[in-house]
């Protein structure tokens, strides 16, 4: 890890709203899948690389459960363990050039959550 890897970790550190909801980000906006062994299997090594680098930053994709029609993805992180519950993948594609999901939250709302080229 070099330099932005140490920045993230001391934003994450100090609170900083912003690089928390960027690092969540990527560790929800996906469609990575975790073998047995831990590992991480995703549509493309792009889309694995950005789970690892949220999870080398201390927010960690720890489990991926499906629930009905709904994907759970929990997340560990400094601040504790969340379950996002993705109720809707809208698949990266060349001519959007960007992948969303959307999260269902506690209140009966929804969250989109984009990532993007």
């Amino acid at each position: 890890p070099g330099q932005g890897y140490e920045q993230a970790k001391a934003a994450i550190s100090s609170g900083n709203d912003d690089v928390r909801a960027f690092f969540d980000a990527l560790a929800v906006c996906h469609t990575v899948k975790i073998d047995e062994d831990g590992t991480y299997q995703g549509e493309s090594p792009d889309e694995v690389a950005l789970v690892e680098a949220a999870r080398n930053v201390g927010i960690e994709l720890e489990a991926r459960e499906t629930a009905g029609s709904s994907v759970i993805h929990r997340v560990r992180s400094p601040w504790g363990v969340e379950d996002n519950e993705v109720t809707h993948v809208l698949g990266f594609t060349s001519d959007r050039k960007r992948m969303s999901v959307v999260c269902s939250t506690k209140d009966g709302g929804a969250v989109v959550t984009t990532k993007g080229a």
